[in-house]
């Protein structure tokens, strides 16, 4: 009855925990506060709390009476409720605390500093950051691409564009509509102008486009298109290096 629903969690509770070992030192903290915190408030707040919250989250029923309102992909977002960072560090203050000789003090400190920074990955990596030279701190070209847009003469904007170009064009024009929305983890199945995008049908994407009101499409000059747009009442109106935009007349 509650598969899905169990499905749902599971997968949330991994995207939410990640590969490092921070889940495992919360749960650490919350069963050495448990038996040692005599600050009643600070013991409800950080143990009953948080206990109370994972039985909430990790309630099949909880997640399918909040399903319509929380889907599977921000359902994750839940866990942020947990006060992780702070239970760890109250409960390594703790124990340094409980150490009486300075020296013994000191090596706990710094074997505790050494487990959490162990336990984790920096997240400021070349991997997840690269450095940009201008204000919005977004990728040159798709500022170049939405600034155009920007400046059309145009009273509807709705554009159809790449699924990477999506999280930025809000960022810079908030008055530019999305043929679709953006999906956090990049689950895009359902949107099947997508699929047509990719593949170069022009037919079936200016048949949705002309369907959905969709004026204005970005597209990605590596993607051979089986026509040409302008076949099909669309206009080049400008380009960048890697993409062409194109206006219904």
């Amino acid at each position: 009855m509650f598969s899905d629903n169990i499905k749902i969690i599971q997968d949330s509770f991994l995207k939410y925990k990640g590969t490092g070992m921070y889940m495992a030192l919360f749960f650490l903290a919350i069963l050495y506060l448990f038996l040692t915190e005599k600050n009643k408030s600070q013991k409800m707040f950080m143990v009953y709390f948080s206990c109370l919250i994972m039985v909430v989250i990790l309630n099949p029923l909880f997640n399918k009476c909040v399903d319509s309102l929380l889907n599977k992909n921000v359902y994750w977002r839940n866990f942020w409720l947990l006060p992780m960072g702070i239970t760890i560090a109250y409960a390594g203050v703790s124990v340094i605390k409980g150490v009486s000789n300075k020296n013994q003090k000191m090596i706990t400190f710094l074997l505790i500093l050494l487990i959490i920074v162990s336990s984790g990955k920096c997240i400021y990596t070349a991997e997840n950051y690269q450095k940009i030279g201008n204000a919005f701190k977004l990728p040159e070209e798709y500022i170049e691409v939405i600034n155009k847009i920007s400046e059309m003469n145009l009273e509807h904007k709705k554009v159809l564009t790449t699924i990477e170009m999506i999280p930025y064009i809000r960022q810079i024009d908030a008055k530019i509509e999305l043929a679709f929305e953006r999906r956090p983890f990049g689950d895009y199945k359902d949107y099947e102008i997508i699929d047509y995008y990719n593949t170069g049908s022009t037919h079936s994407i200016t048949n949705l486009c002309q369907q959905q009101n969709i004026n204005i499409i970005v597209y990605d000059k590596a993607i051979p298109l089986q026509e040409p747009l302008i076949n099909y009442g669309f206009k080049l109106t400008a380009q960048t290096e890697h993409y062409e935009i194109y206006v219904m007349e």
